[in-house]
């Protein structure tokens, strides 16, 4: 294969990966309005309200990112499942760059 077809199919799967890594970012956000609150949601939310240095069962990063969210967005059901939607489409372009750098 020449450079720039090697060069044209890296680029077609480059857009093949962000293709998918849209689609699952939309099908999270259209599909988390239809549920309600889950419980530990809601825990986030109270330990967002109440900043500590730790926790015994999560790591204190999960309240700061909850705070953080909350001054950004709010705390309406939609707007407390962006950060997730968005760390779930990395996610995916993350497992991509993995399979290629394995040759996948």
């Amino acid at each position: 294969m020449s450079p720039s077809q090697s060069r044209s199919a890296e680029v077609s799967a480059g857009m093949l990966v962000a293709a998918i890594a849209s689609c699952k970012l939309l099908l999270h956000l259209y599909a988390g309005q239809y549920y309600g609150y889950f419980v530990d949601e809601l825990y986030n939310l109270a330990l967002a309200r109440h900043l500590a240095w730790g926790y015994v069962d999560l790591a204190a990063m999960i309240a700061l990112l909850g705070r953080i969210e909350m001054t950004l967005f709010g705390d309406s059901l939609s707007t407390i499942r962006i950060f997730p939607a968005i760390a779930g489409a990395a996610l995916v372009v993350l497992a991509a760059r993995i399979a290629r750098d394995f040759g996948g």
